[in-house]
């Protein structure tokens, strides 16, 4: 039994895996804040991967021309 005050670590807790996809950068997203949520919840043992854009300047415009780059 998985007793828990934060109701979105269970799902972490049970597949020690996570991959998060974002169309974004990482930094201040969904990554960051599944990477914070592990650490303050002190769960250990996670196999985590993120994927977005990384923190530097995108060029703009539809995302199918960019990811051609």
């Amino acid at each position: 039994v998985i007793i828990a005050e934060n109701p979105n670590k269970i799902p972490i807790i049970k597949t020690k895996k996570i991959i998060t996809i974002e169309d974004n950068i990482k930094k201040c997203g969904l990554a960051s804040n599944v990477e914070e949520l592990i650490l303050k919840e002190n769960i250990e043992n996670v196999k985590f991967k993120a994927f977005g854009y990384p923190d530097k300047f995108i060029e703009h415009g539809l995302p199918e021309e960019l990811e051609k780059e």
